[in-house]
């Protein structure tokens, strides 16, 4: 079965679901009726063949592109681990923004706007949402399976570390393993 050659219908799903991993559209859009789209889409998905081919182009698109699993984990990490004392200094008085000669890549990485200074005050900074990320982070992790939908608390139980650590520790040990299977033995 999964030494079965794709179709040209079949392989025209998989261009139209690559370019919005949208099932159901894809499936319309390469030929199948409109009606039961979305279970042809689920059907078409997981048959060996597609399955093959949907691996061997998102790994030639990664290629292409330089995206990485590692580098998105990295700048989810960036925006998770993102922390504002970096980029101010305040006091019961002021706050001022520091120069960008003085941030990191990651720190830069992490903002979303900055504005100049404005009839309402001085210049200010916004970040990214760093609860989408450390959402992102902790599902790839495993940190909410089999808890409930939201129940996993974001620390170590066993260590009763923060998130922000366990994630880390737990971001550099999968960099770390995929480097070293990289290299291998």
């Amino acid at each position: 079965m999964g030494d079965r050659p794709m179709t040209m219908k079949q392989r025209r799903f998989l261009d139209e679901y690559l370019i919005d991993l949208n099932g159901k559209e894809a499936a319309i859009r390469a030929g199948y009726a409109r009606n039961g789209a979305a279970v042809r889409a689920y059907k078409l998905l997981k048959l060996p063949q597609i399955q093959e081919g949907l691996r061997a182009d998102v790994a030639a698109s990664a290629r292409r592109t330089g995206i990485s699993l590692d580098r998105v984990l990295k700048q989810y990490a960036r925006l998770a681990f993102s922390d504002m004392r970096r980029f101010s200094d305040w006091g019961p008085d002021d706050v001022k923004l520091r120069s960008h000669h003085r941030l990191t890549e990651d720190d830069t990485a992490a903002i979303a706007e900055v504005w100049s200074a404005t009839a309402r005050g001085g210049p200010r900074l916004k970040l990214h949402d760093k609860r989408p990320a450390l959402d992102a982070l902790a599902r790839h992790l495993g940190m909410f399976a089999g808890r409930g939908p939201g129940a996993a608390p974001l620390y170590d139980s066993r260590a009763k570390r923060d998130a922000r650590a366990v994630l880390r520790e737990r971001i550099d040990e999968i960099v770390q393993a995929r480097e070293a299977a990289k290299k291998g033995p």
